[in-house]
């Protein structure tokens, strides 16, 4: 299944670099076309403790996707 291990382990190689370069978790999307590719991401990340938070489902303006205290103001 795509996305394969490489595939994900290259995604949070990826998604490190970001927050150790300062971006906010808040600030970082992943998309994908089937849910079941945001599985394996997001399993990858959490496994990784990479913050991660999935969101779907036109959720409301206050859900900013952040789950990690860091994020907090």
């Amino acid at each position: 299944m795509y996305p394969g291990p490489y595939a994900a382990a290259a995604l949070v190689d990826r998604v490190r670099q970001w927050l150790g370069q300062g971006v906010r978790p808040s600030e970082i999307a992943v998309s994908a076309r089937f849910n079941t590719s945001l599985s394996t991401v997001h399993d990858a990340l959490v496994a990784a403790d990479v913050p991660a938070v999935r969101v779907r489902d036109q959720p409301g303006a206050d859900a900013d996707g952040c789950a990690w205290p860091p994020c907090t103001p």
